[in-house]
């Protein structure tokens, strides 16, 4: 016998998708005014509120899981835990186009150099996290940031 409750799922429509894409846009222009905000701290903050988003969308397109199964899916060693995994999946279950998909790559890997590097990557000037950048159309060289979020 399941002693847990099924994890109220959220479901996500395209609409609402747009609507928490204009939310992350929307706390951008926030988080521009605090001038003690680093890029480092951009890049992670802006890659977090994306991961949560995409777990809301995936989830939404699943059957209803306990609590523990939902954790087991989206937190720790699970197979959907990590951003590459979300991006990939939001993608097969067509949530994302393959423009999103290109560019939420790309989020990520600058997230992950900004992240997971010792290198002085401490801005979006960085020729390396321009690079990456400049992968796709929808980046704004003069902004440094895509002209979505």
């Amino acid at each position: 016998m399941n002693d847990e409750k099924d994890e109220k799922v959220e479901v996500v429509s395209q609409g609402e998708l747009a609507q928490l894409l204009a939310t992350i846009a929307e706390s951008t222009e926030k988080l521009k005014e605090i001038d003690l905000i680093t890029h480092y701290s951009f890049a992670v903050i802006k890659a977090s509120m994306l991961r949560e988003m995409l777990r809301r969308a995936v989830r939404s397109k699943m059957r209803p899981l306990s609590k523990r199964k939902a954790k087991e899916l989206f937190e720790g060693n699970g197979p959907l835990a990590t951003n590459d995994a979300r991006i990939e999946v939001a993608y097969a279950l067509k949530l994302i186009d393959e423009n999103q998909l290109r560019d939420l790559r790309i989020i990520n890997s600058v997230r992950n150099h900004f992240a997971h590097t010792i290198e002085d990557f401490d801005n979006f000037a960085s020729p390396k996290i321009v690079k990456h950048l400049r992968k796709s159309p929808a980046f704004d060289e003069s902004t440094r940031c895509f002209r979505w979020l």
